[in-house]
């Protein structure tokens, strides 16, 4: 969304999506802009607001998203991870087949249980990240909000 400022020098056009959120410093001097337009300035303020409570609701369903989502694959994580070792063992302890097509079977099982787990640990990296960013942003947001609302 863009919100046009005009004021007595110009016009200033604002993309809220790649704005905010923002420092309190450049919040309180978009609103230093803001002012100069006298005409139109409550409703750009009330504008910015309702498009910034939109997008922290929506940052904060989608931390949810990803918070449920890095509790759901843990048990699978640690399924996994119970598999791998138990594999790992069995491979070290049956020195004597190693040259055996069975063997040879069951590494190449091993290695495909091996990279699923991995894979899952990187899912688990990618939900926690994802959960931390859109908090982080909501938050952020929460803070342009009360900077906009002069709390």
């Amino acid at each position: 969304m863009t919100i046009e400022i005009v004021y007595p020098k110009g016009l200033m056009r604002v993309d809220l999506e790649k704005f905010f959120p923002t420092s309190q410093k450049a919040c309180k001097r978009l609103l230093a802009i803001i002012d100069m337009d006298r005409q139109h300035k409550d409703e750009i303020i009330q504008s910015i607001i309702l498009w910034m409570a939109e997008e922290r609701g929506l940052c904060e369903q989608l931390a949810k998203e990803y918070a449920n989502k890095y509790v759901d694959i843990k048990q699978s994580i640690w399924e996994a991870d119970a598999k791998v070792q138990r594999m790992e063992e069995y491979l070290d302890s049956v020195a004597a087949w190693k040259k055996t097509p069975e063997y040879k079977r069951f590494k190449k099982k091993f290695i495909e249980v091996q990279n699923e787990y991995r894979h899952l640990k990187s899912l688990e990296s990618s939900y926690n990240s994802s959960f931390k960013r859109h908090l982080a942003r909501k938050e952020k947001l929460q803070r342009n909000i009360e900077i906009m609302r002069g709390v």
